[in-house]
């Protein structure tokens, strides 16, 4: 379906084109490792900014009384678990290790120095941080972008942020950086 001109009055969607749209919507934001705006969801999903605005309404509350939430900041939007609920599933990650020491040490490397390489981190670790590097991918909490020169750069991600209970990498305790700091020059 082709987003609606200005001059074109948009058709009301089916209600199966309705539902595969929730589903395609829902589906992104979960597996998003970042919050999305509504400009990438139009050019991710082809609709209009209105259908996409309806749809995150529609979904938004059906979610409300939910495990999952779908939230918005700063025009982005996620899918979270709920406060509620929260307890549970840090009692559950904690009750598997969800980290572990070298992901915690991983974690630290990124949040500091980020963007930073996995070369990098292996200098500096000593060891193979890979397995760290990729569950911290697929915890949410850090992401790789592809550099100029090939290899992939890893930063923290808003998860990072929510989960460590800052509001901003410039909010990170300034007690850890000296060590750091140590690292990064040798």
């Amino acid at each position: 379906m082709a987003v609606a001109s200005p001059d074109e009055t948009p058709l009301a969607p089916s209600p199966a084109a309705a539902e595969d749209l929730e589903c395609a919507l829902e589906a992104l934001l979960f597996m998003a490792p970042e919050p999305l705006d509504v400009p990438e969801l139009v050019r991710l999903l082809q609709q209009s900014e209105s259908e996409i605005a309806a749809t995150l309404r529609r979904l938004t509350r059906r979610y409300a009384k939910r495990g999952l939430r779908i939230t918005e900041q700063q025009g982005r939007y996620c899918l979270k678990v709920a406060p509620t609920a929260e307890k549970a599933v840090l009692a559950h990650h904690q009750e598997l290790g969800f980290l572990s020491d070298a992901a915690h040490d991983v974690l630290a490397l990124v949040a500091y120095l980020q963007p930073i390489t996995a070369s990098r981190l292996l200098e500096l670790q000593g060891a193979d941080g890979n397995h760290a590097l990729q569950t911290l991918q697929d915890a949410g909490l850090i992401v790789g972008t592809p550099g100029k020169e090939g290899g992939l750069f890893f930063r923290t991600t808003e998860a990072f942020l929510e989960a460590a209970e800052l509001d901003s990498l410039e909010a990170l305790p300034l007690a850890n950086l000296g060590t750091v700091q140590g690292v990064q020059g040798g």
